[in-house]
């Protein structure tokens, strides 16, 4: 018997860097995450992240304002959705402060360090 092999895939030659962008701004980054929840994640080059916030928000939204009683005011039947809310919030303008404070580090000639949390915060800027 033969045994028919695939051919090795050849690798396919990574793209030259670019210039880098600068990130947006920190404030930028959190109003845009104020008015819209999951913008500033997308603006922060985490894009599906933003989507999860999003859908995410609106599931436990749901979720609370079903278990809830009737009785309860309209910011307490959406508490899951809120809290969600608040989270994308903070959680955008931290990415946004990292990626800022790695750019600033990799303009100094500095390798760019993770900061906790986060393994390439300049992912993103090329």
């Amino acid at each position: 018997m033969s045994m028919n092999r695939k051919p090795a895939r050849k690798k396919k030659p990574e793209p030259e860097p670019g210039p880098l962008r600068k990130p947006r701004s920190v404030l930028f980054v959190t109003v845009a995450a104020f008015l819209l929840p999951g913008a500033g994640q997308v603006l922060n080059g985490a894009s599906i992240r933003g989507v999860i916030m999003q859908f995410s928000m609106v599931f436990f939204g749901f979720i609370t304002w079903q278990l809830s009683d009737p009785s309860i005011s309209i910011p307490g039947r959406l508490a899951g959705g809120l809290l969600v809310y608040v989270f994308s919030i903070v959680d955008a303008h931290g990415i946004a402060k990292r990626r800022v404070r790695a750019w600033e580090r990799m303009e100094a000639g500095l390798p760019p360090v993770p900061a906790r949390g986060m393994r390439q915060p300049w992912r993103g800027l090329a």
